[in-house]
């Protein structure tokens, strides 16, 4: 049982995809810190508005309009399916030929798992872009919450218009990322907190 001469290829791209948004995701927090040293606090509360703008778009351009029409949509309630078929793709190329075997068949579920991944890196960004932006959002619930309930709206529209299946385990996974965008808010940037922001402060 050979490799598909198209493997190492894709592999590549698909790791590179995840490399290249780990690489945006978790270093813009490094550039807003370096904005935050040099620029004026008024114009940094406008930017970091812009840019909560333009990522709601950038989710919803990905989630909804680089989709296609399907037919056939459901509901998809179990939430360990996805590892169930990464386990069972790995278990049987080793039951087919060994270990070398099932290392080569990682490669026929590598769209799960990059999904797996990229669920989690999309909302990372919301967990600390709610907080520097509003200061009523400076609580983990409200983050998690908030990222939940979009990620919500986002399955039930895929679902309505036939652009994919309602599966409930993804805003399990956007809201994973939205805790990790807030530890990375608490950890490297809590410090603007003294920002003026759209609201209140608690």
């Amino acid at each position: 049982r050979g490799i598909h001469p198209e493997m190492p290829k894709t592999a590549i791209i698909a790791i590179l995809r995840i490399v290249l948004t780990a690489v945006i995701v978790f270093g813009f927090p490094y550039l807003i810190r370096r904005i935050w040293s040099k620029s004026k606090r008024g114009i940094i509360q406008k930017l970091l508005l812009v840019i909560l703008a333009v990522y709601i778009v950038s989710v919803l351009v990905i989630t909804l309009v680089t989709r296609s029409y399907d037919e056939q949509t459901g509901v998809i309630l179990n939430l360990t399916w996805a590892y169930r078929q990464i386990f069972d793709t790995i278990a049987a190329g080793y039951e087919a030929g060994g270990l070398l075997e099932a290392v080569k068949r990682i490669h026929w579920v590598r769209g799960t798992i990059s999904s797996l991944i990229l669920n989690v890196f999309l909302f990372v960004p919301l967990g600390y872009l709610l907080p520097l932006c509003f200061a009523r959002m400076r609580r983990w619930w409200k983050v998690l919450l908030i990222g939940i309930l979009f990620s919500l709206c986002i399955e039930t529209i895929q679902f309505t218009t036939h652009l994919g299946w309602f599966d409930i385990a993804d805003p399990i996974y956007n809201g994973f990322g939205c805790l990790i965008g807030f530890a990375i808010y608490r950890k490297q940037l809590s410090f603007i907190e003294q920002l003026p922001c759209t609201d209140s402060t608690e």
